[in-house]
């Protein structure tokens, strides 16, 4: 039983040539898509077969696939393939011609030599897989442009009656009133959207804009903080120097404002200072030798990793940050030798196994 055709299906679909000991070599070609105007119909693209008789030395590609497929040897396979190329010599003899199923017809023309006739669907291609043939008829325009009907010489002497053909019809155009009773004014797009944008600016500059009779009672709030205490000096030095009972209600609204963003202010300058101790309060010299438990961990995991430390009795047990690096440590020692005599006593503790002492900068 032939069954070379199968084999060489299989390998085509990894390899562009195949080639059959002792018969030939069958190579793939790309044929792009195409419109059949016989028919209308578009055909998709397609791998098609190419058969080469001189090719017929031996690549293995066929004989190991024999091997991984009947699971025999390689001497088994060359011999499996010699005998089946056998039988399909002698059957072209006898018949004329051999189907290979989804490859194509190999015959035998007048001269001996061996001919090829690939099948029309092609061979197997999975990434063409799935892509058929639908009719769509041409256009009239497709027609036309199709058609190349050559062009008629034209004598010389009729070239100036060709160019003064358009002039006359468009005079006769004139004649009859027609186009000068409908004008036409023509605007660029472009002038439109710049007026468009114009417009749009001036609209949001009056909508932004507050108004002037609002400026003056809420310049207090709008205005800086230097800008307002220089406000309310210039009014007081003005109070000072009336000699008037003319009554200001607008100034003493700017000076209660003032007032109160002076408390603010003060307010904001004793809640610094109470940063400033907090952050200056731990600078005392608590030793600058520590021992090290993690590092390069996230704040949130070192906050438990210290609270599970003080639950165990680790109270010395903190978190470390210099130069955005999280250490948990523990202990603070005066020199190196303190550390490293309180790590070795407790290096026993499991928490304690892989630490190491560290210097604060």
């Amino acid at each position: 039983m032939i069954e070379i055709g199968r084999h060489i299906e299989i390998l085509l679909l990894d390899y562009e040539c195949v080639i059959v000991p002792g018969l030939g070599g069958f190579m793939t070609h790309h044929v792009e898509a195409r419109y059949d105007e016989a028919d209308n119909t578009f055909l998709p693209p397609l791998s098609t077969l190419g058969f080469n008789p001189k090719l017929k030395l031996n690549d293995s590609l066929l004989a190991q696939s024999y091997v991984e497929a009947y699971d025999i040897s390689y001497p088994e396979a060359v011999n499996r393939i010699e005998e089946e190329v056998n039988e399909l010599k002698q059957h072209i003899q006898n018949e004329g011609s051999y189907e290979l199923t989804d490859i194509g017809v190999i015959s035998l023309n007048e001269d001996g030599n061996y001919e090829f006739e690939p099948c029309e669907a092609g061979v197997l291609t999975p990434w063409l897989y799935g892509l058929c043939s639908f009719e769509m008829k041409m256009t009239a325009e497709g027609k036309a442009a199709s058609a190349a009907t050559p062009k008629d010489d034209v004598p010389a002497g009729n070239n100036d009656a060709m160019q003064e053909a358009p002039t006359q019809a468009r005079h006769a155009l004139d004649a009859t009133g027609e186009a000068d009773d409908d004008k036409v004014i023509r605007i660029k797009v472009a002038w439109i959207r710049n007026a468009v944008a114009i417009a749009a600016a001036v609209i949001a500059f009056f909508a932004i804009t507050p108004p002037i009779s609002n400026s003056y009672q809420n310049h207090a709030n709008f205005g800086s903080l230097p800008q307002a205490i220089m406000s309310a000096n210039i009014l007081d030095d003005a109070q000072q120097n009336a000699t008037g009972s003319t009554s200001l209600p607008k100034p003493l609204k700017l000076k209660a404002s003032v007032d109160s963003a002076k408390a603010k202010a003060k307010a904001e300058a004793r809640m610094d200072q109470a940063a400033d101790s907090v952050i200056t309060a731990p600078q005392k010299d608590l030793g600058r030798y520590c021992i090290v438990l993690a590092s390069r961990i996230t704040q949130r995991n070192a906050d438990a990793f210290v609270s599970e430390l003080h639950k165990e009795g680790w109270k010395d047990a903190d978190v470390y940050i210099n130069n955005d690096i999280v250490r948990v440590v523990y202990g603070h020692f005066q020199n190196e030798s303190d550390a490293y005599d309180t790590l070795r006593n407790i290096r026993n503790n499991k928490y304690f196994e892989q630490a190491w002492v560290y210097k604060k900068r």
